[in-house]
């Protein structure tokens, strides 16, 4: 994913989602080490609420990407959906 949106971005926040089960976490550290070995400007933030804030709060278009946990919490830290 980091790939093909690298031509397209200007940076890229990469956060864990909380609904994730530890099994299938990934590291987002790795995905930022990866990012920035292509020149993107990436972050990592830890709190997932605070990221979308973050990204939502600035200029411009915010994509969300992932697995269906993290575009559903991205829903529920938006206001857009409910448990």
């Amino acid at each position: 994913m980091i790939t093909a949106l690298a031509p397209a971005v200007e940076r890229i926040v990469l956060v864990a989602p909380p609904s994730a089960p530890p099994a299938r976490a990934w590291n987002p550290e790795e995905a930022e080490t990866f990012a920035r070995s292509m020149n993107v400007d990436a972050r990592v933030e830890a709190d997932f609420e605070s990221a979308i804030k973050s990204a939502t709060d600035a200029s411009g278009t915010t994509l969300v990407t992932g697995s269906f946990h993290t575009v559903g919490d991205a829903l529920i830290a938006l206001g857009e959906k409910t448990l």
